[in-house]
């Protein structure tokens, strides 16, 4: 895809969803994960346990990509950037982040859930999905735009 690709801004039912999550995300009240073993009913058949996430995480997840949080780019080389580090691993830099920062961050934890079951259940317990919903309630209380829908400068979308 061209590198001048944009992303659709964000629109005000996007941040009214952060805001009607932002309570449960930061009390972390989202519900646990199920480990789902074999199924006893089919002796001899071994089936891998897997996680499943609860109820509530599955409708937060579906709720970020249909209302564009979740964008499609190149996460897996984003997450490698000085930025997305420091991002992810230094709490109040989320502070700061924008809101396009905001969307590749949960596209980023979204999309990692595919490869590391439980990816999405760890960004809530450990804060991370809070700091984003607040940061984005902050945004959208703001007097510009908070998201124009531009790429980061030399940022290749997938």
């Amino acid at each position: 895809m061209p590198a001048d690709r944009t992303v659709e801004p964000l629109t005000p039912e996007s941040y009214a969803a952060m805001r009607h999550w932002l309570p449960r995300l930061e009390a972390r009240a989202m519900g646990r994960q199920i480990v789902r073993p074999s199924d006893p009913a089919r002796p001899g058949v071994v089936f891998i346990p897997m996680l499943e996430q609860s109820p509530d995480v599955q409708a937060f997840t579906q709720v970020l990509y249909e209302l564009g949080w979740v964008v499609s780019f190149n996460w897996p080389a984003w997450q490698g950037t000085p930025r997305a580090k420091q991002l992810f691993d230094e709490p109040g830099t989320i502070e700061s982040a924008s809101a396009l920062e905001l969307r590749l961050m949960i596209t980023a934890v979204v999309r990692a859930e595919r490869f590391c079951e439980g990816a999405v259940h760890g960004s809530i317990d450990s804060g991370l999905f809070g700091r984003i919903a607040r940061r984005a309630a902050e945004l959208s209380s703001g007097p510009n735009p908070p998201d124009p829908g531009l790429p980061p400068p030399n940022f290749e979308f997938a």
